[in-house]
């Protein structure tokens, strides 16, 4: 088998979701603490493309708001409620159909919103936490995804080009501090059985065992009973948040996985589209 991050097309994979974890393009996983803007990946042979990722905290723990991605000569900003913000202006986001933005082009399915840029990469934002970024396997990047040049244990590479062994070392490496203060999130998370349970439900449900030998579940079972333990939201499934990262890791592979909702008894997806809208930037026309 392919490493898990390799598509089965060949493109490289790096995933940001739920607490928040990062898997890099090596399938190096790991906890983000750090509160701030940062590269989370970037074109280091050619500087043709950077993606940036701001950690906002929310009480007591952290999360992904927004992805800025720099290429072609244009920014673009992805924010929560699947908003896409173009210097203070939002673009236009219609379910089902894509549209252009200079050399850039965005869809929507009504969970992802996708965009595209340079050669060949990607970015599907959930328009709430959690996001994945596709490159191909020839690029050599740098940031919080990693150098991508399939040896997951040199992935831990500051700005400087140095090793380190700590997360948050390597993650202040790569801030953009602008005019915010950087900080670390110290909150230690105890992981409960019931958290365990919820979890363990949903990633070795039938319907998601097929799988399971393309891409193994371990990480993300521990990372799902992470965010179940620090979700504060009302009415938000965090397992089912934590599923969605999964299930996108397996399409991009090549499984269907398309009722998965449905099978595991998720939350609908309107529901997911009204939470992700209400709790996202103030919008005019929603799309959806």
């Amino acid at each position: 088998l392919l490493p898990p991050t390799l598509r089965a097309d060949g493109g490289s994979v790096c995933q940001i979701m739920g607490d928040p974890m990062v898997s890099t393009f090596d399938n190096r996983w790991y906890k983000q603490d750090g509160v701030c803007t940062y590269v989370l990946a970037m074109d280091c042979r050619f500087a043709q493309w950077f993606v940036y990722g701001r950690f906002m905290q929310y009480g007591e723990t952290s999360a992904l708001e927004s992805i800025t991605i720099y290429s072609g000569g244009s920014v673009l900003e992805l924010q929560r409620g699947w908003i896409i913000n173009n210097n203070g202006e939002k673009l236009k986001v219609i379910l089902g159909e894509e549209k252009q933005f200079a050399k850039m082009t965005y869809d929507f399915d009504g969970e992802f919103l996708t965009l595209k840029f340079g050669q060949g990469n990607q970015i599907r934002w959930n328009g709430f936490n959690g996001a994945q970024i596709v490159t191909s396997p020839d690029s050599r990047t740098c940031g919080l995804c990693g150098n991508n040049n399939g040896d997951a244990a040199d992935d831990f590479t500051s700005r400087f080009r140095r090793k380190v062994e700590d997360p948050y070392a390597l993650a202040s490496s790569w801030s953009i501090r602008q005019s915010r203060v950087c900080l670390k999130n110290e909150l230690e998370v105890e992981i409960t059985a019931e958290a365990k349970e919820a979890c363990s439900a949903l990633f070795f449900h039938p319907y998601i065992l097929r799988c399971h030998d393309t891409i193994p579940v371990t990480d993300y079972e521990v990372a799902c009973a992470r965010s179940y333990a620090t979700n504060t939201y009302a009415g938000w499934r965090a397992e089912c948040n934590m599923l969605q990262s999964y299930v996108l890791q397996c399409e991009t592979r090549g499984h269907n996985l398309s009722t998965w909702r449905e099978r595991t008894e998720c939350t609908e997806i309107a529901e997911v589209q009204k939470f992700t809208i209400d709790n996202g930037c103030p919008q005019d026309f929603p799309p959806v």
